[in-house]
């Protein structure tokens, strides 16, 4: 039985040591302690997903270079998949994984067209599945300082933020 205090067990598509987001959402996931990355599939590449997993802290056992044969193995073993790869692939992605009933947060955007997130927001409602769309840049310290200054109205009233 998981308990609210256990950490969320994640998986990565993507993201890998050559990816400009792969770190900066790792170092996000573990700020509060609350997301545990278990297993990923960060690059097609055999070595960059090699490193990735040592620099990652993932055991080898985890890793895969194909992230269709990673879903299969590690189904039961998380709470949720993180997908970080380039927009245009996330819709065959999250459509596959959608059928296995795993939750999925996805790196902004959700797809590369209206056309292709409708498509997914249909089969995501009739398999029942959540899925979330990350802003990262919610989770900086600055920006939540910000967000409590307004709150307390420390800035008087604000017309404009660029």
């Amino acid at each position: 039985m998981k308990l609210l205090t256990d950490p969320i067990k994640v998986a990565f598509i993507g993201g890998g040591i050559n990816s400009a987001v792969g770190y900066t959402h790792l170092s996000s996931i573990r700020l509060d302690g609350k997301f545990k990355l278990v297993a990923g599939s960060f690059s097609t590449n055999k070595e960059i997903n090699y490193q990735s997993a040592l620099k990652y802290n993932v055991p080898i056992e985890d890793t895969y270079s194909n992230w269709n044969k990673m879903i299969e193995c590690i189904k039961e073993k998380i709470d949720a998949i993180i997908i970080l790869t380039p927009i245009p692939s996330h819709k065959d992605i999250i459509c596959s994984i959608l059928k296995y009933g795993i939750p999925i947060i996805s790196e902004k955007s959700l797809a590369a067209s209206s056309s292709d997130c409708l498509e997914i927001m249909r089969l995501a409602k009739k398999e029942n599945c959540f899925i979330s769309i990350i802003q990262n840049y919610t989770g900086y310290p600055l920006l939540k300082e910000l967000a409590e200054r307004v709150k307390r109205g420390d800035l008087g009233e604000l017309l404009q933020i660029n």
